[in-house]
């Protein structure tokens, strides 16, 4: 360090066991954890940085980068041809438990300009981000493809003559790194960011991570989105035009309903459509159809805006 003539490494040492101490004599339950990239800068290859944080953010994105030199995977898993977030997690693992590692994936592509639609073509500008729920919709326009190195999709368009190439990451490519975290026994996955995705994305979450009953049978359940018809609830950010609270409460009953009846549960909604529904018949409709368990959806407001 040009301003200390020490080590980085030191540094980094030294100030991580300062926070460790001070935060942990405050309250044992504050979380430490910092991030590092793909690469796992050398600042980290510490093993004693771990005695003084809980988790360890691996950044398992930007193997391609927004200005790199050629198009490719932002995030390629087992790929025999190029490092990647399998590489990243066996390096890390060189100085930190897996059960500290947090694999990081990413919820948004690039879209390079460059001078061919072949995989890997060098790159004539600088790539633009591209949310992973618009690639998802561009995808319907270009067409996928499916890169069986890095495991991950990609589309290429031309634009006023030129090429351009978008890799990302989807449901596929993603579900691939999910089993890898269950695999390894990692500590767990994270995103960047919540918002660029599909809302598919978190049925596929729970369906790696979370460990939902498989046996149901026998059991009916009886779910309850809230509101409904003239009965907006808290109203979105465009007054009473979608989506308002009930259109939310009917989207997360209809995706219950299909993770229960996969357990075999007997599933009765009390609305499957946006229809206005008394209190009272709510629960009439429960009791005559004999339900075990009744679950009534509602999402709050937050401060005093119109945003839900």
């Amino acid at each position: 360090n040009s301003y200390t003539g020490t080590s980085n490494k030191e540094l980094i040492e030294e100030m991580m066991e300062i926070l460790h101490n001070t935060l942990k004599n405050a309250d044992p339950n504050y979380h430490i954890s910092f991030c590092v990239s793909g690469s796992v800068e050398t600042v980290y290859r510490n093993n004693d940085l771990s005695q003084y944080v809980d988790a360890i953010f691996l950044m398992g994105y930007d193997f391609h980068w927004r200005s790199g030199p050629t198009t490719g995977a932002v995030s390629p898993y087992n790929d025999p041809n190029q490092f990647d977030v399998v590489d990243s997690v066996e390096r890390l693992n060189n100085y930190y438990p897996k059960s500290q590692i947090i694999l990081g994936v990413p919820f948004f592509g690039y879209d390079w300009p460059c001078v061919s639609m072949n995989a890997g073509a060098s790159t004539t500008g600088t790539g633009s981000s591209v949310l992973l729920k618009n690639a998802i919709i561009n995808v319907q326009e270009y067409g996928r493809i499916w890169d069986s190195n890095s495991h991950t999709p990609w589309y290429r368009y031309q634009s006023n003559s030129e090429w351009h190439q978008c890799w990302y990451d989807d449901e596929e490519s993603l579900g691939l790194k999910f089993d890898y975290v269950n695999s390894e026994n990692l500590a767990g996955t994270g995103f960047w960011a919540l918002g660029y995705e599909t809302s598919d994305i978190w049925t596929l979450v729970i369906t790696k991570f979370h460990e939902l009953p498989t046996n149901l049978t026998g059991k009916i359940i009886c779910i309850d989105p809230g509101d409904g018809g003239t009965e907006y609830g808290v109203l979105g950010i465009d007054g009473e035009g979608f989506p308002n609270e009930k259109d939310f409460n009917l989207d997360v009953g209809l995706r219950l309903k299909e993770l229960l009846s996969n357990a075999k549960a007997t599933v009765i909604m009390t609305r499957t459509t946006d229809i206005t529904i008394s209190i009272d018949d709510r629960c009439t409709f429960a009791n005559d159809n004999g339900a075990n368990i009744f679950v009534s959806l509602h999402c709050n407001n937050y401060g005093s805006s119109a945003e839900i």
